[in-house]
């Protein structure tokens, strides 16, 4: 059975855009914590406690209208909310790529881009002292 309804080809490149958002974020952020784990092996609790305040602080399970617009530009400084908001947008109301603020692009990207930077030197940076932690 094909349901044409539900799934355009819109939706279909916005759920692809924003898993590559998702997994390029998700990549430096993990760079960064897996190789400071090595030194600090609480870290792994911490990363546990900051993912479950993240999801109640991200507008996963909750709509971001609830509150008022000084804290709606609060919370859009967390780079997680420009991927829910998008596969919200895609799924729920079958906006395009196009309907996207440029602004929160560039902003999403470039603490994106941030993180894998931070991740890469500081990998570098410890990873010849791994074997002698290990």
């Amino acid at each position: 059975v094909i349901v044409t309804d539900s799934v355009n080809l819109n939706s279909l490149i916005s759920l692809a855009y924003f898993s590559l958002c998702a997994i390029a974020l998700l990549f430096g952020v993990s760079w960064v914590t897996s190789t400071i784990q090595v030194f600090y092996r609480d870290m792994g609790q911490f990363v546990g406690i900051l993912m479950q305040l993240g999801f109640w602080a991200t507008p996963i399970a909750w709509n971001h209208d609830l509150l008022s617009p000084e804290y709606q530009r609060l919370l859009k400084l967390n780079p997680v909310m420009y991927i829910t908001e998008g596969y919200r947008g895609a799924l729920v109301y079958k906006r395009s790529l196009f309907d996207i603020s440029l602004m929160q692009t560039l902003y999403f990207w470039s603490v994106t881009i941030a993180f894998l930077l931070l991740g890469t030197f500081v990998f570098k940076k410890l990873k010849s002292q791994f074997a002698d932690i290990v």
